[in-house]
């Protein structure tokens, strides 16, 4: 955020079907810089009527493209909109940069980064560093993606285990245990 002397910035996965963010939903990747109680009125009011997800070129973004607030929506036509003067405004969320991390048919994730109104448009130099980036946070997303995979079947496996009606152990090479279930736990 300090590269960009943003104001915030948010990293979430939008349904496109459902017309709603992945903020603090289930597995999905979300992160975001607003307090909890910014992060609920969104979710909650704003998020179906956010201008800068709900337009016509956001929605034609491809994966790795980058856009600036005025690409995205007009400003005469944002400044007129409920969700920037009862909201965007409030929380000093005035300009945009949007990297389109990922695009499938039926959701898209990106990465936000949010300016106040001191700090002013994001400049071209901005959306060059932004699309710098892009690759790296594309490969963070899959890196998560994998890692998440591997943990759900793990805790699957243990699950099982654990329900099985013989004793398990699972021990490292040195003898340590680090996964015992109930009959096992019963039998020692």
């Amino acid at each position: 955020m300090a590269t960009f002397g943003a104001s915030a910035a948010h990293f979430f996965s939008y349904s496109l079907a459902a017309r709603e963010s992945s903020f603090g939903h289930g597995a999905t990747v979300g992160a975001t810089t607003l307090d909890a109680g910014q992060q609920h009125e969104y979710l909650e009011r704003w998020a179906k009527s956010d201008p800068w997800v709900e337009n016509p070129v956001t929605t034609a973004l491809a994966t790795g493209d980058v856009a600036i607030g005025e690409q995205l929506v007009p400003r005469p036509h944002l400044e007129r909109t409920m969700f920037f003067n009862d909201f965007s405004r409030r929380i000093e969320v005035e300009h945009i940069a949007l990297n389109i991390t990922e695009r499938e048919p039926h959701v898209v994730s990106a990465l936000s980064v949010n300016a106040s109104a001191g700090r002013g448009p994001f400049s071209a130099g901005d959306v060059l560093l932004l699309r710098a980036l892009s690759p790296h946070i594309q490969r963070a997303l899959q890196v998560h993606r994998r890692i998440t995979a591997a943990q759900a079947v793990g805790a699957a496996l243990m699950t099982v285990l654990d329900r099985s009606d013989h004793a398990v152990i699972l021990v490292t090479r040195s003898g340590q245990v680090v996964f015992m279930n109930a009959v096992a736990s019963v039998l020692l």
